[in-house]
């Protein structure tokens, strides 16, 4: 369907190189000058906020991905569908689990502040992973026999995410500690955390290429988010403080990558009407 290589011309090429590009600069310039920035202090409504706005975004990516498999018949957005479905079910739960929103010090669903950081990981975790299968597969196709048991697949894909997400506030206690109870963060996060940038950056990568040599722009928007994911999580390893300058941007970074992923299915459904009519 699409077979037209992109050039260097690109416009969606261009805002991929240069939003790495304006990321990487702006980082070293601002650690640089500032270092670890200035602690901003904690606001007990902006992670609920924040993990509100990303459950609804990533949802409405996953459904609007999940609706346009079937229709186009691309692999690609199937795996898109069950990556931000993953994410969006499991920053609910962080959501939940987060402290300072329940009647007590804890959150809702969790007493402890490991918690909440191990359900943000293993969103990103299982997010890149499908988008990394998205930009590398051409398996399922819809027209392969998947018509009629794709949906029962989602449908379990979302109750094992959610399960998944139960079981990390149950056996909360016995979970590896990316954080101690005082506050302070672990060998394991910056373990974990590099792994994660080097799942998502490759992915960026992969979907960039694959993005320049179809010309599909689904792959161009999948890399931008992952760029800005890749960004969050070096936010966080430059200050291990909670509530600090980095703290909040490794919160915020990915939101937008999300709302030009979100905007571009979007285009995507526009462009597809418009050739229909």
């Amino acid at each position: 369907m699409y077979t037209e290589r992109r050039t260097w011309n690109d416009p969606l090429l261009r805002t991929i190189i240069g939003t790495a590009v304006a990321f990487a600069i702006g980082f070293a310039l601002v650690y640089v000058y500032w270092g670890n920035g200035p602690y901003i202090g904690s606001s007990p409504i902006f992670i609920p906020l924040i993990s509100g706005i990303v459950a609804v975004a990533s949802l409405s990516v996953a459904f609007l991905a999940l609706g346009r498999y079937p229709v186009q018949d691309e692999p690609a957005a199937f795996w898109l569908g069950l990556g931000l479905s993953a994410m969006g079910i499991l920053f609910v739960i962080h959501a939940l689990a987060w402290p300072e929103i329940g009647p007590t010090v804890w959150g809702i669903s969790s007493t402890q502040i490991n918690t909440p950081l191990w359900l943000l990981l293993l969103s990103r975790m299982i997010t890149g992973v499908c988008l990394l299968v998205a930009a590398l597969s051409s398996w399922p196709r819809a027209s392969s026999g998947w018509t009629r048991r794709w949906p029962w697949l989602v449908a379990g894909w979302f109750v094992l995410v959610v399960l998944v997400g139960i079981l990390c506030v149950t056996f909360e206690a016995s979970l590896p500690h990316f954080v101690t109870m005082d506050g302070a963060f672990t060998v394991n996060l910056n373990i974990v955390s590099m792994l994660l940038i080097a799942l998502h950056g490759g992915g960026a990568v992969v979907a960039t290429r694959r993005y320049r040599s179809e010309s599909d722009h689904l792959f161009g928007y999948v890399a931008l988010l992952q760029i800005t994911i890749v960004f969050a999580m070096i936010a966080g390893l430059l200050d291990h403080r909670f509530y600090g300058f980095w703290w909040y941007l490794n919160r915020v970074s990915a939101v937008g990558g999300l709302f030009v992923l979100l905007f571009g299915v979007l285009s995507g459904y526009v462009n597809l009407y418009r050739r229909e009519r």
